[in-house]
């Protein structure tokens, strides 16, 4: 099969699939390709062992399939801390990255040392005596404030546990040097706005658009999202 020359890949963030993206696919401009972390349908007891170099691995895999030349990558939330070592993995193929309420942490750092300390011990905590499933009300309050009923009720169902390690493990990848975009959400309630301002200075994001939605804008408005990455893939050059 020939390769085209670009394409889009979508990373999810914790909990989730690549379902999420499912109305915005058919908008992109360019080849399009959501990723499942790995393990989606397996029990927890078969994910509960991955490392973040195994999700990584996983990954980098999946995008093997895609016949592309150069890559932009979309990454979603704690996505965006598998998205960096799958840029760094990748190396020149991959020409923009893109983050949508996405966790970025800084000099090679794990998803927890991105957060503020208090929330980084209390979220470590959480993680070693509850798990990596937040109750159904977490979920809706957190991930669906501004979902309708009907989707909040699809997000928590289909919710899967991670792993510990995605959220302890050390990137150990440098912010890629590449044309890059950070999409801040204003009533997100999972990734404070403060918190996500952080994120963009960590990423060294060039370029910020705003949505006016919680932490899933792929559900709330998927179509202004897709317009806000078209827009971003025509003006690469």
């Amino acid at each position: 099969m020939k390769k085209q020359h670009l394409g889009i890949v979508f990373i999810h963030g914790a909990g989730l699939g690549g379902w999420i993206w499912r109305d915005v696919l058919p908008l992109m401009q360019e080849p399009a390709m959501a990723i499942d972390l790995p393990k989606r349908k397996s029990t927890f007891e078969a994910r509960k062992s991955l490392t973040l170099n195994d999700y990584t691995t996983h990954v980098v895999q999946e995008i093997e399939s895609f016949k592309v030349e150069k890559i932009v990558i979309v990454a979603h939330s704690l996505g965006g801390v598998v998205a960096l070592k799958v840029a760094e993995a990748l190396g020149d193929r991959v020409v923009g990255f893109v983050g949508v309420g996405a966790t970025i942490p800084a000099n090679g750092g794990s998803f927890l040392s991105a957060l503020p300390p208090l929330k980084s011990v209390v979220m470590s905590m959480i993680i070693k005596i509850f798990g990596t499933k937040p109750p159904a009300s977490a979920i809706m309050q957190g991930l669906c404030n501004d979902l309708s009923p009907e989707q909040q009720q699809e997000v928590v169902k289909r919710f899967v546990p991670e792993s510990s390690h995605i959220y302890i493990d050390q990137t150990n990848a440098s912010i890629p040097k590449i044309k890059s975009l950070y999409i801040k959400l204003t009533q997100d309630k999972e990734l404070s706005v403060n918190l996500q301002s952080k994120m963009i200075a960590n990423l060294n994001a060039p370029e910020i658009v705003t949505m006016d939605t919680g932490h899933l804008p792929m559900l709330k408005d998927s179509a202004k999202l897709a317009e806000i990455l078209n827009r971003f893939v025509k003006n690469l050059g």
